[in-house]
């Protein structure tokens, strides 16, 4: 009787390396050995359809391995099928993500780094990032997600991993506030301060001006806008930093007038020793009260509406109001009043026996007609005599 054929065929231990791998080991026989990838090979095939040169593939995949080998006058023939995988080469992910600006989102961006392919390939990869918040922060943990292998690699490499975790930061964003137009007041007792306004470029977030800086005073000024709070999305204002932030503004100072009111009447020289001079005068420097003619007149210290006026003689002066410029006012315009001080009438009494020693006397002397007791000589009191 014919014996078993000792033909042995074994798969081997394939993993894809960018070369042709024979996929099976044969050992033992007893006569030639067909084989095909293709069909199942018999001994009515086997001569057309086989061939005796052992298969080998590159890609990988699963195939099958179809054997036969006839029997002869001491053996039987044999015939059988190998399944023989080459798997996939595994690459091994690095992942890396690029740091950014705030934005509201946590969305990132995740590089792949592939290795362990064969040499002169270079698969590539994809992945969905995402910070773990979206606010600013440094070092930040991104989680790369659904790392893809390119369409094209698929077939004879796998991933080692399809999400891997990194670091990456969020840096503020960086807004200018815009400033209104009126810049510039005339002093009128009110605190004022320009306008602000900001938006922040990002969907749905809201930022709230505090400007600080408002004046009263006339001058130049300095107002400073910050962030007060931010509606909508992570509402934070660290997340953002803010240029333009200062705005120069002024206050001018305002006009004024002084206006005098009355002048003292029935002033005599000798006879009244002062009067009165009432006035209105606004802004806020120093009041002046002066007299053309100090003979005549001289002013004192002025009040807040009146100065006194002291007489000194007959005649006319002219009584001069103005006011400094202050801290919120200009020079005021000033007023000028005329003021006349005429001299004292007297009565004389002549003594007789003037009247009687001489046609035309040169001197009378003289006594006041009030309670004045020493007389006082009138040099030449008339012109005719009768």
């Amino acid at each position: 009787n014919k014996i078993s054929n000792t033909l042995s065929v074994v798969a081997n231990s394939l993993v894809y390396n960018g070369t042709s791998q024979t996929l099976v080991t044969v050992s033992g026989g007893n006569g030639p050995v067909y084989y095909s990838t293709s069909i199942q090979l018999t001994s009515s095939n086997y001569s057309s359809s086989g061939t005796t040169t052992i298969p080998s593939e590159i890609n990988a995949g699963s195939y099958t391995v179809y054997y036969y080998t006839p029997g002869n006058t001491n053996y039987n023939d044999k015939s059988g099928s190998v399944l023989v995988p080459i798997a996939k080469k595994v690459l091994t992910t690095t992942v890396s993500a690029n740091n950014k600006t705030y934005d509201g989102s946590t969305d990132a961006t995740c590089k792949v780094s592939l290795s362990g392919a064969v040499s002169g390939q270079a698969p590539t990869a994809t992945s969905t990032g995402a910070f773990s918040n979206a606010d600013v922060g440094n070092t930040k943990e991104v989680t790369c997600s659904n790392i893809t292998l390119g369409s094209s690699w698929t077939s004879n490499y796998r991933l080692d991993a399809t999400s891997k975790t990194t670091t990456a930061s969020i840096s503020v964003k960086s807004i200018a506030v815009s400033w209104g137009s009126t810049v510039g007041w005339v002093y009128d007792g009110n605190s004022h301060i320009p306008s602000a306004s900001i938006s922040t470029g990002v969907s749905g977030e809201t930022m709230s001006l505090s400007v600080s800086g408002a004046k009263t005073n006339a001058g130049s000024h300095t107002a400073t806008a910050s962030c007060n709070s931010v509606s909508g999305g992570r509402g934070v204002c660290s997340n953002y930093t803010l240029t333009n932030t200062t705005k120069t503004f002024s206050i001018t100072k305002a006009s004024c007038s002084c206006t005098i009111l009355e002048v003292p009447s029935g002033l005599k020289y000798p006879g009244s020793s002062s009067g009165t001079v009432k006035y209105s005068c606004g802004g806020d420097g120093t009041i002046s009260v002066s007299s053309s003619n100090t003979s005549v007149v001289t002013a004192g210290t002025p009040g807040s509406s009146s100065a006194i006026l002291t007489v000194k003689g007959v005649g006319t002066s002219k009584i001069t109001l103005g006011r400094s410029a202050g801290t919120n006012y200009n020079a005021c315009t000033s007023d000028t009043k005329k003021i006349i001080v005429p001299g004292t009438e007297y009565t004389l009494t002549l003594n007789s026996n003037d009247a009687t020693t001489a046609s035309n006397p040169t001197s009378v002397i003289a006594t006041y007609e009030s309670s004045q007791t020493n007389p006082k000589t009138i040099t030449n009191p008339i012109k005719q005599w009768t």
